[in-house]
């Protein structure tokens, strides 16, 4: 029940996919903070995908038994999709602007490194209140490939598939607005 609810984020009285994105926000900003300090970034975001991973297959086992346990259908308290598409969500924008800094030191400039005197955290906050406003838009949208897992896949695999496509969408919305940004600047 822990990991389903991701240490109680699910048990939140409402909103609790909200709390579970925010937890996830929050983790990815500390360690992502961790690595970038220690100079240990491309082994943090290894870390994560990883872990990403493991916590997607052990968030479809976990609620195909809760869901046939209970017999219902994607409750609420389960946030471990939300957590899962949260970090994808972050992984894919990280990543993406490592790939674009190497090509382009504009880039870099404008959306990374840069910061003109503004607290580090700030800009990590921000970065990552964007991609946490992204990733519950498309949550709750619900568009496309998100639409269609929510809909038509059923068990614990549609539980976690449309927050991971969400987290998709949500990673690559930010990446574009931040190559568009950098082109201007």
């Amino acid at each position: 029940m822990m990991l389903l609810t991701c240490c109680g984020l699910g048990k939140m009285p409402f909103a609790s996919g909200t709390w579970g994105s925010l937890g996830a926000a929050l983790f990815a900003t500390w360690v992502l903070n961790l690595g970038i300090g220690g100079g240990h970034l491309f082994i943090v975001l290894f870390l994560l995908a990883a872990s990403s991973a493991v916590l997607f297959h052990l968030g479809v086992k976990a609620s195909d038994e809760y869901m046939a346990e209970t017999k219902t259908s994607d409750p609420g308290l389960i946030v471990i999709d939300e957590w899962v598409g949260q970090m994808l969500a972050t992984l894919i924008f990280v990543i993406g602007v490592c790939i674009s800094g190497t090509v382009s030191g504009t880039f870099n400039k404008a959306v990374f490194i840069e910061y003109h005197g503004v607290e580090k955290w700030l800009i990590g906050g921000l970065l990552q209140g964007g991609l946490f406003i992204l990733f519950r838009y498309y949550d709750i949208a619900k568009p496309w490939h998100a639409g269609w897992a929510d809909r038509e896949v059923e068990g614990g695999m549609g539980v976690m598939l449309d927050d991971v496509f969400a987290g998709i969408y949500a990673g690559v919305t930010a990446l574009v607005i931040a190559w568009l940004i950098a082109l201007f600047v």
